[in-house]
């Protein structure tokens, strides 16, 4: 499956945890010479204690040759569909050496969730985007 959006090609992989998983693979591709190409992959998420619902997502953003972006903000988002279908924040995180960034989520709600990592591009590099679909037994979040 490949999708545009805003001049950036994502290709999609599909990889398999213990149960099936979508992890997506964006690449983006810029003008020739413009800027670098890079890479953005989701991981399946990393599920809490039962008692506390909580969802790690981590993702790894590195140039197409393998080399890490450490120090760069990505952004996480869920794609929501109250008051229409729209893309909700979740909140940001930096990379580490390794290119990795993480963020802790307490799912709202049970069911699927569809979650949306970009990367807005910088210093040479190109944006790139990847989408997470996973499953939660989450007791429905109460607010006080």
């Amino acid at each position: 499956m490949r999708t545009t959006i805003a001049g950036v090609v994502a290709a999609l992989l599909v990889t398999a945890a213990a149960a099936p998983v979508l992890v997506e693979r964006a690449l983006a591709e810029g003008p020739d010479g413009a800027s670098t190409r890079t890479v953005l992959r989701v991981s399946a998420p990393v599920i809490g204690a039962a008692d506390s619902g909580s969802v790690t997502l981590s993702a790894r953003l590195h140039e197409q040759d393998g080399r890490p972006l450490g120090g760069e903000r990505v952004i996480f988002f869920e794609l929501s569909t109250v008051f229409g279908e729209r893309l909700m924040e979740l909140g940001e995180a930096m990379t580490d050496a390794t290119g990795t960034a993480a963020l802790v989520l307490d799912p709202a709600w049970p069911g699927e969730h569809s979650v949306i990592v970009r990367y807005g591009g910088g210093a040479g590099q190109e944006p790139a985007q990847a989408t997470l679909l996973f499953e939660t037994e989450a007791a429905p979040h109460i607010h006080e």
